[in-house]
């Protein structure tokens, strides 16, 4: 418990040193390093049988995703390029699911298994791909004076870990019933509530 404690306060000050005191860009490669791992977690976990060399271009696609945000407002010279011209970046999200099909289809055996495995796929990338993304357009927000804000990325981290923090302490002291048995046997409608709170 208390190993826990204090790697989430290191995880938090250093979290909060890159976005309070760092360029728009150290927090973008934050992002980076949590999309890379984030995507390599959700895979060793849901795809066990894929090596680190199968798992890198996913890992890479919700790269691309978490960055479309610094993509269109800066393009491919971060801003300091003559041109005003914007480049429009929403084909990445397609792009990103024809590699996914393409994958499948290409190593289809078994067949049965196809549907499943491009699915884990799918959501694996939609749920860093949509929220890595919103963290950044978040953090390049700007003010009046054009400097940018990081006020609105600072809550969500407040609700995100006091969300799980609520949950936990919730859960480890007053929870007796179940939640969900088979999928996770410690989880409890108490700490559920508690994360809520």
């Amino acid at each position: 418990m208390l190993e826990r404690v204090i790697s989430g306060i290191v995880m938090a000050i250093g979290a909060l040193a890159i976005l309070l005191y760092s360029p728009w860009w150290a927090f973008a490669l934050l992002v980076a390093l949590f999309a890379m791992i984030g995507t390599d977690e959700y895979q060793r976990m849901f795809r066990p049988d894929r090596s680190f060399a199968q798992r890198l271009p996913l890992s890479c696609l919700v790269l691309l995703l978490a960055f479309q945000p610094v993509l269109e407002k800066y393009g491919f010279c971060f801003g300091t390029c003559e041109s005003t011209t914007k480049m429009d970046f929403s084909w990445i999200l397609p792009f990103v699911f024809l590699v996914l099909a393409f994958g499948t289809l290409k190593n289809p055996l078994p067949v049965e298994e196809s549907p499943k495995r491009l699915s884990i796929d799918l959501l694996g990338v939609f749920y860093l791909g949509a929220t890595l993304p919103s963290l950044m357009s978040l953090r390049l927000l700007e003010d009046a004076s054009g400097s940018h804000q990081f006020g609105w990325v600072l809550l969500c981290m407040c609700v995100t870990f006091g969300g799980d923090t609520g949950g936990y302490f919730a859960g480890k002291f007053l929870g007796k019933h179940p939640l969900a048995p088979n999928l996770s046997p410690k989880k409890t409608i108490e700490g559920y509530i508690g994360g809520l709170f």
